[in-house]
């Protein structure tokens, strides 16, 4: 089989979600993909919410915030606080 991706990357959605959809779950079509994830939706509300919405903040908002706070300067403050937040004890003036 030859594929060609336009717009768009494997990792890190594309493989779990061939596996699973592709091959066990003979899902084949946009309307079976949409009942599948009907199934696993009601089978686990809070938790295939939980999934989407972590995808969503890992590949679109966070990127976002990310370039805003370098356009804004405000980067390196908030890399310190949320350091030290964590309880990282490298910070400003320390040896990594």
């Amino acid at each position: 089989m030859k594929t060609r991706l336009v717009n768009t990357t494997l990792y890190p959605r594309f493989s779990p979600l061939v596996a699973k959809v592709g091959g066990n779950a003979k899902v084949f079509a946009r309307a079976d993909y949409y009942r599948f994830l009907w199934r696993y939706f009601r089978r686990n509300p809070l938790g295939l919410a939980m999934y989407k919405l972590g995808i969503e903040w890992e590949q679109s908002i966070l990127p976002k915030l990310r370039s805003l706070s370098e356009t804004l300067g405000i980067k390196a403050p908030l890399k310190y606080l949320y350091r030290r937040w964590l309880g990282d004890p490298v910070g400003p003036g320390t040896a990594a």
